[in-house]
């Protein structure tokens, strides 16, 4: 396997675990996540997670911030 290859599968493995910590997602929020709710980047890197449900979010406050480290760690999957 090419360094390219394990660089970009270490990534994907650790994009799910940035996503739950960033936004404080629940196992079944993160199961239920797509690439399509994943905004961003923006200017500086950060983006943006709308989860399709969750219980964290009852009030509804909309899109949850994702730092720059996640939205690096979601390039690889997001580029396929």
């Amino acid at each position: 396997m090419r360094h390219e290859e394990k660089a970009t599968r270490k990534s994907l493995g650790a994009a799910p675990l940035r996503l739950a910590y960033d936004a404080g997602c629940r196992r079944l929020e993160l199961v239920a996540i797509e690439l399509r709710h994943v905004d961003g980047p923006d200017g500086e890197g950060a983006g943006t997670l709308v989860l399709p449900r969750s219980k964290t979010d009852q009030a509804e406050a909309g899109p949850m911030p994702i730092s720059p480290a996640t939205m690096v760690a979601h390039t690889p999957a997001r580029c396929n």
